[in-house]
């Protein structure tokens, strides 16, 4: 069989379209290629700029926390030194000062020779561990004895947010005027002998930096302020919602319940608002049996109980 003859122009026209088609083609890839460099491009110099953007603000945080630290330290170190001075202020102090600062008998104990003693006044005596001090005897009258507390009885607070600083206001002034015959001013001077720890220290920053209270009202306020915590705040008005009177409870010993928390609760309202919230809470069969009405006064509702 004899082989066919392709002209010469098929051919060439064959290899001519096949040359075009390949041009066609790398030509596409070659702007493929470069679209994807471009890409590339950009997007390197994004991440560039982006990178040193964040050295930057993360090197002005080092250098910001860096400065903070250094004055963290700088006020610890002041404060320290502070303190080692406030402490060594106030050893000196106790150390001059007469353990029963202004008890009118230790401070001028010939005040009261001239007063006549009566033979059968009372004698304050506690316990075995008191301290006993005679006044001199005189040539009519017989001598007595006066026997102080302990100090194991002082009312003291200690900056807790588990105790009642309204509580400690009205026992260390009840003891101050009771045991002492201190009058607010001079409670105020020795107040200090009744706070410990968080509250002593407290007390001394208020003395080291010259902003102590003027008056006893100022001081109510200024204690009330540091150490009436949120978290107490909380504590008592759940206490006081939850107060009510126990089956086993008389009503006397719910009155001194229930005014504890409505002392530190409701430091405002009167007794009227205080006989409103007994009836409210006391047992309801107490109640029942009882004939006075809402307007009765305390004392006749505990009479009545």
């Amino acid at each position: 069989m004899a082989e066919s003859k392709v002209p010469l122009e098929t051919v060439i026209k064959h290899l001519s379209d096949t040359l075009t088609q390949q041009s066609t083609a790398i030509t596409r890839l070659e702007q493929t290629m470069g679209s994807i460099l471009s890409e590339v491009d950009t997007r390197i110099t994004t991440s560039r700029a982006e990178t040193q953007q964040e050295i930057k603000s993360l090197e002005t945080t080092i250098a910001s926390k860096d400065t903070m630290l250094t004055q963290v330290f700088d006020n610890i170190q002041s404060l320290t030194t502070g303190l080692h001075e406030l402490k060594d202020l106030f050893t000196n102090h106790h150390t001059l000062q007469s353990p029963t600062l202004g008890h009118p008998l230790l401070n001028n104990p010939l005040s009261n020779i001239a007063t006549p003693i009566q033979a059968n006044s009372p004698h304050f005596i506690n316990s075995s561990a008191a301290i006993s001090y005679e006044l001199p005897p005189t040539n009519v009258q017989p001598m007595n004895t006066i026997v102080l507390p302990p100090t194991t009885s002082l009312p003291t607070f200690s900056g807790k947010y588990t105790e009642r600083p309204r509580q400690f206001l009205i026992r260390v002034e009840e003891y101050a005027r009771t045991v002492n015959s201190w009058s607010r001013e001079t409670l105020l001077r020795g107040i200090s002998q009744f706070l410990k720890d968080d509250a002593f220290e407290w007390y001394c920053q208020l003395y080291y930096t010259n902003t102590t209270p003027v008056d006893w009202n100022q001081f109510v306020v200024q204690f009330l302020a540091q150490f009436h915590s949120p978290i107490r705040a909380a504590q008592q008005e759940q206490a006081w919602i939850e107060c009510k009177q126990f089956e086993s409870e008389t009503i006397n010993q719910f009155v001194i319940r229930l005014r504890s928390i409505w002392l530190e609760q409701k430091p405002d309202e009167l007794e009227s608002d205080f006989t409103k919230h007994l009836f409210c809470k006391m047992r309801s069969d107490m109640l029942t049996l009882m004939n006075s009405s809402r307007s009765s006064s305390l004392d006749g509702i505990i009479i009545e109980a």
